[in-house]
């Protein structure tokens, strides 16, 4: 009986924080990205459809806070002319934030159905060329094409991570790999640091592809 108490206190305890993370974060998102109309209209109407926090049995973690992947591209060198894929991309918040902000190729695939099919419509309402989806399973992906990965992987099992390290291998030289609270093995690491996450502080990798 005690253990459901301190579990239901605990339950309540993130829900409060994530709540208030996700407030503070806002708030900094309007101030440095809302000058932007188009965006923002966009991002706002993203922001009524289904919410990666209140899934939590299908997207425990959320997603990556547009700030953090500001830092992460900003870091890591995200360039107009790279040709960008978002692992797991949720609601696809951070697919229209790149394609908007940093000019590039975003492709967003997510197993989601609801998530893929509101990004879908919205890429489509706003007319953001640069940016697709696709619900599929991520290792079955033809990545020989892609320039620079982004998977925040910290919900999926060691065989699946070990399965897509094995598909990430078709990527060209050059490319670049960014995965979230683990490197992956393989691969060149270039550079490791923190972010912040609505969880916590999460160590971000860089990898580089070498032939």
């Amino acid at each position: 009986m005690l253990g459901k108490i301190v579990e239901a206190f605990e339950l309540l305890y993130l829900h409060v924080a994530v709540k208030v993370y996700e407030g503070l974060q806002q708030r900094r998102v309007r101030k440095l990205f809302y000058h932007d109309r188009k965006f923002q209209a966009l991002d706002q109407a993203l922001l009524q459809g289904p919410n990666p926090f209140r899934l939590k049995e299908a997207f425990p973690y959320g997603e990556t806070p547009l700030c953090s992947l500001k830092q992460i591209a900003d870091r890591c060198g995200l360039k107009p002319e790279d040709k960008m894929v978002d692992l797991g991309c949720g609601r696809g918040r951070g697919v229209f934030f790149l394609a908007h902000h940093y000019g590039c190729q975003v492709h967003g695939i997510d197993k989601m159905r609801d998530f893929i099919d509101q990004a879908s419509r919205l890429k489509e309402q706003y007319s953001v060329e640069n940016a697709s989806f696709l619900c599929e399973d991520l290792r079955n992906y033809d990545f020989s094409q892609a320039t620079f990965v982004f998977f925040y992987g910290t919900i999926f099992s060691e065989e699946f991570v070990r399965e897509l390290t094995e598909k990430l291998k078709v990527l060209p030289e050059g490319a670049k790999i960014i995965t979230v609270s683990y490197p992956l093995e393989g691969f060149e690491l270039k550079d490791q640091f923190p972010v912040s996450f609505s969880w916590g502080t999460g160590e971000v990798y860089y990898h580089l592809v070498s032939k």
